[in-house]
């Protein structure tokens, strides 16, 4: 191998391992927005689900509604 076709060879498996080094980056990044997002769902629905329940009980007591 000459000395060109081994640095044609060096630069792409730098440029290679930016790339690879990038998109780890923006999945590591990605994956913890998703993980926030799942919290915020799961704390919606249990509020909204608290809300529900209390709604509930105010009717009952209210107007005996089942």
């Amino acid at each position: 191998m000459n000395f060109f076709v081994a640095m044609k060879v060096t630069k792409e498996l730098t440029a290679q391992r930016a790339r690879n080094q990038l998109l780890t980056v923006a999945l590591e990044i990605e994956q913890r927005s998703h993980r926030h997002v799942q919290k915020l769902l799961t704390a919606v629905s249990l509020l909204l689900q608290q809300l529900s329940t209390c709604l509930h009980e105010r009717m009952v007591s209210d107007h005996g509604i089942v």
